[in-house]
């Protein structure tokens, strides 16, 4: 919506950071995370192994929303740069398809 309101690609970047981090500090994140301490904490009979898997998800979970929250957003700013908003090529296509009635219709594919 940023963008097709004339906005920039980090003003973009930033409005969907926004949203991906409520979503994420709320459910699914937070359950993996809170479920994994107790097995990471526990202690006894079997607790190695339940500690291991525990941290695997924990830190899996802690790895999942910083990449979702920030690197993901870097790089849609990085590439936006390059792209135009979804009305422009609209625009463009509409002109091209006019251009092409006034020149007679549309030019047949060459085969070669």
């Amino acid at each position: 919506d940023v963008l097709e309101n004339g906005g920039t690609g980090v003003l973009a970047s930033r409005d969907g950071w926004l949203n991906r981090a409520l979503a994420h500090t709320r459910g699914a994140e937070a359950a993996a995370v809170g479920g994994a301490l107790p097995l990471v904490l526990w202690q006894g009979a079997g607790a190695g192994s339940r500690q291991t898997i525990g941290v695997v998800i924990f830190t899996g979970a802690i790895f999942a929303t910083v990449l979702t929250l920030f690197v993901v957003p870097v790089i849609y700013g990085v590439l936006a740069r390059f792209t135009k908003s979804p009305e422009w090529t609209a625009r463009k296509i509409e002109e091209w398809e006019a251009q092409e009635m006034r020149e007679g219709g549309p030019k047949p594919i060459a085969e070669g």
